[in-house]
């Protein structure tokens, strides 16, 4: 055992002095030595392991020395896998201390104005930055949040994205949730805003509204009035398009955020798209990059995404392409926002395009579960159908692929004890050019007591939806127009779903094959659920009331997905759920990455099975 888990940690330290030089990995001063000398040490352990392994039967000391070297072989082998995975999300992502280049005194001048400043009046001191669409404000904003100084000043730092269009209420209680840690089951402006004076009552904070793009000041006066509770020192730091937003809230200060210089462009560019390139493969290159460099205009998105896409391809033809390309001289305004999506979008092949485009369904910042996207891209057809393994695998490979090309951004891993899952979230330009894609087919319906949808009517030819349905609000009946939805997210907050709407979903939305309607406080799923025989996927995930499952939802013979994660009072599944042979025959979540059943029995966690 010990000579297995001594060869195994012996091929990672070789692994990564191997990266470092084949791939351009740079390591911290002092760490390759470090590296070089372990690499030789496990080497003299394992000429030796196989004496040592016959002399412990006999020897305890020798036996002894064997158990210490297995426990300190498996903590090697966790810190190295710890650490390939950060030089692989490094390498995915691109290195974050590229990424902001050149803006140190940019963070500096923001921080020093969250720091100081009016801190003896108690009116509010609200600041924004302002620039174009991919200059990086949101970049910036995270490096201030997490700044070391600002973590200390402030007893309670929130982060809010705010996109279009501008809602009070759903603004307040994201506030309230970041602050309470849990989502409040309030829909009334002024009770919300009451439980935010409560909390914030003399305290320090700072609360970052990022993408705000509401011109009309009236809109932010109750909010505003609410936030001066906090003590004197706390601040709100705003990112805009727009500097007529940031005069209409009222900010103190504004930051412009200018373009990257030609010099931290080209530096940018040249870390993404000639990493692990020998000089021989960079220089006929380039001369040309620095011509597509220029075209980019300082945005540090557009670098990125060009580099992404460049850093695959090795001809002076192919780059030359890129550079005449006719996506850069169109006028459309929607099209020329995006020009470097375009060509890194229309580089990919037509299931890629398919699964990018297909995140338009998801709201701006939403924080994307990996796993789920593979299983929804799975259920919409996006991934050729062939054994389960080998289509998950294939998600994995779509996945990695899209984040490579920069369409996907804050990768983390999240370890909750009883699973491990990977979350991405997409750049809102990235996300704006999706929902431009997808424009004609996608459609989001917000609807509550007291802001209705702005959707007079949809399309009979929409696939996909997400809608939101709060407080006193109900559906309007054109909502059913849209017969041939094929994936659903659904989000009901304020008292229990009736069985009646769920009824109507199933029967005049048959074409469904994806349908998410995890925490909406459904009591009863209505046995007409037979009638979505196309679905594929479906999430019933937190719905801590729903006791059992219908008999029925087992003719469902084409589900691939069943999440019933976090159903505390769900007993057992139906009993006829070994029809459900698309599911069964995967294993499990645990052993094998394709289980595809997850579900808790009884009052307590019981982790997820197949």
């Amino acid at each position: 055992m010990a000579d297995v888990l001594v060869s195994k940690v012996l091929e990672e330290l070789i692994s990564i002095v191997a990266r470092e030089i084949e791939q351009e990995v740079r390591l911290v001063v002092g760490v390759k030595k470090e590296v070089q000398m372990l690499t030789t040490k496990f080497q003299f352990i394992k000429a030796v392991l196989v004496d040592a392994e016959n002399r412990q039967v006999k020897d305890d000391a020798i036996k002894l020395w064997m158990q210490k070297l297995k426990n300190i072989s498996y903590d090697m082998d966790d810190v190295l896998d710890e650490w390939t995975t950060a030089i692989q999300k490094s390498q995915i992502m691109g290195d974050e201390r590229v990424w902001v280049k050149g803006r140190d005194q940019e963070q500096k001048a923001i921080v020093e104005k969250l720091l100081t400043g009016s801190s003896q009046t108690p009116s509010l001191h609200i600041i924004s930055i302002v620039g174009m669409g991919g200059i990086g404000k949101t970049t910036l904003a995270k490096l201030v949040y997490n700044d070391d100084e600002v973590k200390t000043h402030f007893e309670t730092r929130i982060w809010v994205c705010v996109s279009d269009p501008f809602d009070e209420i759903k603004i307040a209680k994201a506030i309230l949730e970041s602050l309470t840690n849990e989502a409040p089951n309030l829909h009334e402006l002024q009770t919300i805003l009451q439980n935010i004076r409560k909390s914030l009552e003399g305290k320090k904070f700072l609360l970052i509204l990022d993408d705000l793009w509401e011109e009309n000041s009236e809109k932010w006066v109750q909010l505003k009035n609410c936030l001066k509770c906090g003590s004197p020192g706390s601040r709100i730091l705003v990112t805009t398009r727009k500097e007529i937003v940031a005069s209409a809230i009222g900010c103190i200060d504004i930051h412009k955020k200018g373009q990257l210089s030609a010099e931290d462009s080209w530096f940018l560019f040249s870390q993404i798209a000639f990493l692990g390139w020998s000089s021989g493969e960079r220089e006929p290159l380039e001369d040309i990059g620095k011509k597509i460099v220029s075209r980019c205009k300082g945005l540090p998105l557009a670098v990125k995404t060009l580099g992404s896409l460049l850093v695959t391809k090795k001809s002076k033809s192919e780059w030359q392409t890129i550079m005449d390309s006719e996506v850069w001289e169109l006028e459309n305004a929607e099209v020329y926002i995006f020009p470097h999506l375009w060509l890194s979008y229309n580089d990919l092949s037509p299931p890629l395009r398919q699964c990018f485009s297909y995140c338009a369904i998801f709201p701006k910042d939403h924080l994307m579960e990996k796993q789920k996207l593979i299983e929804l891209w799975m259920a919409h057809g996006y991934i050729k159908e062939t054994t389960k393994r080998d289509m998950e695998r294939i998600g994995e490979e779509y996945f990695q692929n899209l984040a490579s090309r920069s369409f996907f951004q804050d990768i983390n891993m999240v370890d909750d004890f009883y699973d491990i899952s990977y979350t991405c979230k997409m750049h809102n330009i990235v996300h704006d050019f999706a929902q431009y894609i997808r424009r004609d087919e996608c459609f989001s319906m917000e609807v509550s007591s007291s802001v209705e949808s702005s959707i007079e009517s949809v399309s009979n030819e929409a696939r996909y939806s997400r809608i939101v349905l709060a407080g006193k609000g109900s559906l309007p009946g054109y909502f059913y127009d849209a017969k041939k939805l094929r994936g659903l997210i659904a989000q009901f907050e304020g008292g229990f779903v009736a069985t009646a709407v769920l009824s109507s979903f199933f029967n005049e939305l048959t074409c469904l094959r994806s349908l998410d309607l995890s925490n909406c406080d459904i009591e009863e799923i209505p046995p007409t659920i037979s009638q979505l025989i196309h679905l594929r996927q479906l999430d019933l995930s937190s719905n801590d009331h729903l006791k059992s499952l219908p008999e029925t939802l087992c003719e469902l013979y084409n589900l691939q997905a069943l999440d019933v994660y976090d159903c505390y009072n769900l007993a057992k599944l139906p009993d006829g759920v070994g029809k459900l042979r698309s599911i069964l025959s995967w294993g499990s979540r645990k052993s094998e990455p394709s289980s595809r059943i997850a579900y808790v029995i009884g009052p307590r966690k019981c982790g997820r099975h197949g």
